[in-house]
């Protein structure tokens, strides 16, 4: 089973050039506000980013999240996504809620982004210049609040077909790292899961736009625990999906959803 939210976080750390400024990124969105976790579609493609916001300046490293070739047609040039895949953006937005951002990918490729954000929505356009290719188009994105909380709900293992109750304690750190992310921590418990219980969530979690990742390691075992998911705007909701490697449970895996309590 392949784990694609941690090809995505490892990409983000891989792309990450500069170190964003500490910020709190928390709480509810309002107009002329950026700070957070935001889920873009940027000419049709998916980018998380996590904005930090101070005195009008805005900062922030843009992972794409779609997969793009690795080559491009002989004698025709990269286009829009190929030519982006990461960047670290800055700019500002005023108290009306109008940004207008810029970043550059070691590609090479600039990427502007201009618009407006209100409450927890964002819309405008892109424009791409990539040595003589450009491209321009439409962007808009929805803020994902913080996963912190209790989160509740049965996942089913795909090898037994055992129903396995899952409590996720998880906190979400407030401040991203060079690699772009927000980190997550806490517990996962697995209820009648015969090979573990308990597990610990590990250095590397983390959430970027509406997917997060958890490197789990359990209390009583040597197995590695990977899970990954997507959160729902409000953050009431996660999908679940589990995967075992090592030991008596090796490539067991499943999936559900958990709800906040």
């Amino acid at each position: 089973m392949k784990l694609r939210a941690f090809a995505i976080l490892t990409a983000a750390i891989c792309l990450a050039g500069c170190t964003l400024p500490n910020s709190t990124t928390t709480g509810t969105q309002t107009p002329g506000g950026l700070n957070g976790n935001w889920q873009l579609v940027v000419g049709g493609f998916p980018v998380g980013v996590v904005f930090t916001t101070a005195n009008g300046a805005v900062s922030g490293l843009a992972i794409m999240q779609a997969a793009v070739p690795q080559v491009c047609m002989a004698g025709i040039p990269c286009g829009f996504p190929e030519v982006f895949l990461g960047g670290n953006l800055t700019g500002t937005v005023d108290e009306s809620g109008n940004f207008s951002l810029t970043a550059s990918s070691p590609y090479p490729s600039t990427l502007t982004l201009t618009g407006q954000v209100s409450g927890s929505e964002l819309t405008g356009t892109f424009s791409l210049a990539a040595g003589a290719s450009t491209d321009q188009g439409t962007v808009s994105g929805t803020s994902i609040q913080p996963i912190d909380g209790t989160y509740i709900g049965v996942v089913t293992s795909a090898t037994s077909g055992a129903s396995i109750n899952v409590t996720a304690a998880l906190t979400q750190g407030s401040t991203p790292g060079s690699n772009g992310v927000l980190p997550l921590s806490g517990t996962v418990n697995f209820g009648g899961y015969s090979c573990f219980s308990s597990t610990t969530v590990s250095t590397g979690s983390a959430v970027l736009g509406e997917e997060y990742g958890l490197t789990l390691v359990p209390t009583n075992t040597s197995s590695a625990v990977g899970a990954e998911g997507g959160v729902s705007p409000d953050a009431k909701t996660l999908t679940f999906a589990f995967s075992v490697f090592g030991g008596g449970c090796a490539f067991d895996y499943g999936s559900g959803t958990l709800t906040r309590q």
